[in-house]
């Protein structure tokens, strides 16, 4: 039988998915880690009040037992309320808010196969009411 060039593709490009939402060789924390990041940090003093991770460059494990796990992520951000510019060649260039940061994440990892959901993050973090004057309880 002769092999078939498209599949053997196929099959690289899934081998080289595998993982690419694990942290610390746990499946199903890079998900919950951007989205708590996106939802609640703000970076270089309030400038950049809406930042996302691009990537995360390095994890070193501070904390692991069954239910919890402590990492420390070393990450490239981006604002996304900033502009970008499109050079000559069409490739798209941040203006600002881009960089490289170091926080904490503590991550509830539950039981095997179940859900992972971050608990707390270190670093500066947005405060809607104060910052953007919404949300919060009404008096």
């Amino acid at each position: 039988m002769r092999p078939v060039p498209g599949l053997a593709l196929g099959l690289l490009v899934v081998a080289g998915c595998a993982g690419m939402n694990s942290l610390a060789g746990r499946e199903g924390l890079v998900v919950p880690v951007r989205n708590y990041y996106a939802d609640n940090a703000t970076e270089e003093g309030g400038i950049c009040p809406t930042p996302i991770i691009r990537s995360i460059t390095n994890t070193e494990v501070l904390e692991e037992t069954d239910e919890r796990l402590v990492l420390r992520l070393r990450y490239a951000y981006q604002d996304r309320s900033n502009t970008v510019e499109v050079d000559a060649l069409g490739f798209i260039m941040p203006t600002g808010c881009t960089g490289f940061a170091t926080r904490t994440f503590t991550i509830s990892v539950g039981p095997e196969g179940g859900p992972a959901e971050v608990l707390e993050m270190s670093g500066p973090r947005r405060n809607i009411t104060k910052n953007f004057g919404v949300g919060g309880r009404t008096p």
